[in-house]
């Protein structure tokens, strides 16, 4: 595997985790002061769903580093897509005003 490859792979990687991390750090907010969750200094209606996005968002991530790893396997290519289409429609209904 070329350097290059390595490096973008590494950094997806980093990727997942920095997006899981996140989605852990809503809900913790979340349940130290229900109704109050701020990110990028704007309130967040609904945070779990938004949490729920952003794991989904991680996990497409995390199939796709495995997909790289592993070869071009036709199945977790779908996966992934599937993965990104959930966190798209999960995001529409967390940024929707209550």
């Amino acid at each position: 595997m070329p350097t290059v490859d390595v490096l973008l792979l590494v950094a997806e990687a980093v990727l997942a985790v920095l997006v899981l991390a996140s989605a852990v750090w809503l809900v913790v907010q979340h349940n130290r002061r229900p109704g109050r969750v701020r990110l990028f200094r704007r309130p967040v209606p609904r945070p779990r769903l938004l949490a729920g996005a952003y794991a989904v968002l991680a996990l497409g991530t995390g199939i796709h580093v495995v997909q790289d790893l592993t070869g071009n396997s036709l199945t977790l290519l779908l996966i992934s897509l599937a993965t990104l289409g959930a966190f798209v429609i999960l995001l529409s209904f967390a940024r929707r005003p209550v």
